[in-house]
C-alpha cells in the first residue's frame, strides 16, 4: 500500500520546479503507461489499482497497489486513471557551440 508521504511526494511532481529537482515526471493512464513499459524509458515506480495489477500480472513488473482515493490524490487530472508511473528524465546532451559564438537551435 502507498503511504501518505509518497502521495505528497507524487503530488509535488505536478509542479515544474519539483520535477526539475527530482529529474522525474508523471505518466498517467493505461494506454500511455503500457506504451511506456514497452519503450526504453526508465520507470522508477508504478502505482496502480488492484484491477490493473490483476489484468497485467503476466508483465512481471513491480507495482505498488494504490486505492482509488490515493490515485485521485496523486493525479494531476480531474479524473484519476487506473495507473500512474514515475519516469526518470533522460540527460540532455550539451549543445555544440560554434567557434564564432553563434549557435542555431
Amino acid at each position: 500500500m502507498v503511504g501518505k508521504r509518497e502521495v505528497k511526494y507524487i503530488q509535488s511532481l505536478c509542479q515544474k520546479k519539483h520535477r526539475a529537482e527530482e529529474r522525474l515526471f508523471i505518466v498517467e493512464g493505461e494506454k500511455a503507461v503500457e506504451e511506456l513499459i514497452q519503450s526504453d524509458w526508465s520507470i522508477r515506480q508504478l502505482y496502480a489499482a488492484a484491477d490493473w495489477i490483476a489484468a497485467h500480472a503476466s508483465m512481471n513488473i513491480p507495482v505498488l497497489e494504490a486505492s482509488a482515493e490515493q490515485l485521485q490524490q496523486m493525479s494531476g487530472l480531474r479524473t484519476a486513471r487506473l495507473v500512474i508511473a514515475l519516469v526518470e528524465m533522460p540527460d540532455q546532451p550539451a549543445l555544440p557551440l560554434q567557434p564564432d559564438g553563434f549557435t542555431l537551435v
